[in-house]
Formats: structure tokens, C-alpha cells, sequence
């Protein structure tokens, strides 16, 4: 008998995403629901049908049928050569496990290798040499790794007592001091302008004298400063109820609302500062008095 070789047929794919968990390291896959739909070249409207993508045993969510330029490959061409025309697709992914937020963003397709965020617009200029993927952010339902400092607040705009709630803002807790300069996370507002921040937490100082035993870990602290970035009037990408996350990435900082005055009006700053201590929650608000010993239920800020 005279076995015959199997058909095998061959297509690439022209656009392939890694999804990145910067808090873990990690990139994920599983939980994630990814779909590309091709863009018209003025991004007005959305064309064809949406493709959904299809997890890879690396992590990577590939795409296949997205566009006409996926064939199957001639093993005597290259399969990027040049003039293969660009096109815009927009990405809209939901985690059906409730752990990220949902986002949008739009890529250029054929894009050689795996799109990891590459380029300014899609991670904070402090992590984006270390990401090994367009970064996913921790949404409040979020389940809290074992380890992790846990910072909450809910972002309004305004001083009205039916605030708007600050969607979509962006919110960056820095080191006040060393030793840990470089020390910077970000988190993204959901729906109600509430923001949860899991960090890892600072390194703790040396003491100030060798013979100076160090405190014991609960009652450690560590001073920390936080930076909201906002903008109310970015629009959002065709077919889609959320915003361009390249656009949400560079909006501009907002003043803060950091105590109230006597006479009942706010006092704001660009930067807040905050107080972590190890082992406990922190949650906090703009101060009802300048000593800041009451605190609203939320964080009022003021945008331009």
C-alpha cells in the first residue's frame, strides 16, 4: 500500500496581539474576549464584518480573515513583501472574568511580529521599555493577589453634590522619596470614576542610624503622591462605547481637590499627597478640613 502525504495548506495571519498584566508580569489570554473590525481610512465607520481573535499556545491572540492581504504563503515570496496597503482596525476587547476594564484602540494592519503596544501611545512613559504587551488594566472587581497594597478612590469632576464621575481618567501613584525613585503605577477609572490601584509595595528605607532597629513591617508607612490625568472631550472610536486607549493614555494633568478651606471652598494642588501603610487598605478622598482628618467619600477634581 502506497501512503500518501497529507494536504497541508499554509496562511499567515496579519495582525497577532499579546495582552500583558503588568502587576503579575504576566501575559494573559485565557478569560479574554478580542475582536478586530477594519476601519475606514477618515475612522468614521467601521467596515465588514467584526473578526474575533483565537488564542495561540503563546499567548498571543491571532486574527485570521481580518483583511483581503491573508492568503496562503508562497513558500518562493516573502509574505511582507512591500506594497501590501495599510489599513486601520480597531480593537475592542472585554475580560468575561471581570478582571480588566474593557478597552478600544486602533492598530495598522499588516503588522510584522506581534503588536505589543509598540510606539508612544499605549503604555505610560515609565513602563514602556519593560512591556511585554499592550498592558490590561485592573478593574475595581478585580480579585487581590496575595501581597499586593490595595489603593481605591472614586473620581469626580466638580464640587457639585451630583459630581459627574471622572471616566476613564488616569490616575499615577509615585514614590514621594527614595529609595524608590522610579517608582510609578497607573490605574484607569471605570464607568463611576472608581480607580483600584494594586501595587507592589515601596522598598522600605534604611534606617537613619546603623543603630536604629527598624520598625516592625505593620507599622511601616510609606509616603506616596498621586497624579490625575483627564480630559472631558475625547471621542470615541466608531461602534464603540469606549474611548481611543491611545487617546486615554495622553490626556493632560488635572488640578486635585486637596482639602477643603473654612469658608467651604476647595484648595487644589497637582499632586496629592497619600499615606500607605503596610497591611491595610488605603481609600481616601479630597479632605473635608486642612488637617485632612475627614475625608469625602470621593476625590473631587477640576478640569480645564
Amino acid at each position: 500500500m502506497k501512503l500518501l502525504p497529507i494536504e497541508r495548506i499554509t496562511t499567515h495571519t496579519l495582525l497577532g496581539i499579546r495582552f500583558w498584566d503588568r502587576l503579575t508580569n504576566q501575559v494573559i489570554a485565557d478569560g479574554l474576549q478580542v475582536k478586530a473590525q477594519r476601519l475606514s481610512a477618515d475612522r468614521s465607520q467601521r467596515l465588514g464584518k467584526p473578526v474575533f481573535g483565537r488564542a495561540t499556545p503563546s499567548g498571543t491572540i491571532a486574527f485570521f480573515g481580518l483583511t483581503s492581504g491573508e492568503r496562503p504563503i508562497d513558500p518562493d515570496q516573502s509574505p511582507w513583501e512591500p506594497g501590501i496597503p495599510k489599513e486601520d482596525v480597531v480593537i475592542d476587547l472585554v475580560d468575561r472574568s471581570n478582571r480588566f476594564l474593557p478597552m478600544s484602540f486602533v492598530v495598522q494592519v499588516p503588522f510584522k511580529g506581534v503588536f505589543r503596544g509598540q510606539g508612544d501611545g499605549f503604555h505610560p512613559e515609565a513602563i514602556a521599555e519593560e512591556a511585554l504587551g499592550v498592558q490590561l488594566w485592573s478593574a475595581p472587581t478585580r480579585p487581590i493577589p496575595p501581597g499586593m497594597a490595595v489603593i481605591r478612590t472614586q473620581i469626580v469632576i466638580g464640587d457639585g453634590v451630583d459630581a459627574p464621575p471622572a471616566v476613564n481618567a488616569l490616575a499615577q501613584v509615585r514614590a514621594a522619596a527614595s529609595p524608590a525613585a522610579g517608582f510609578d503605577y497607573y490605574g484607569l477609572t471605570d464607568d463611576r470614576g472608581v480607580v483600584l490601584l494594586l501595587i507592589p509595595y515601596p522598598p522600605i528605607p534604611d534606617p537613619s542610624t546603623p543603630d536604629t532597629p527598624y520598625p516592625p513591617l505593620v507599622q511601616q508607612t510609606f509616603p506616596l503622591t498621586l497624579t490625575v490625568y483627564h480630559a472631558s472631550n475625547l471621542a470615541q472610536l466608531p461602534g464603540s462605547d469606549r474611548l481611543d486607549l491611545e487617546a486615554v493614555l495622553n490626556q493632560p494633568p488635572v488640578d486635585i481637590a486637596i482639602h477643603r478651606t473654612e469658608a467651604g471652598g476647595l484648595t487644589f494642588g497637582d499632586e496629592l499627597p497619600i499615606t500607605l501603610q503596610f497591611g491595610r487598605p488605603l481609600i481616601f478622598g479630597t479632605a473635608l478640613n486642612a488637617e485632612g482628618t475627614e475625608m469625602e467619600s470621593v476625590l473631587r477634581i477640576q478640569t480645564a
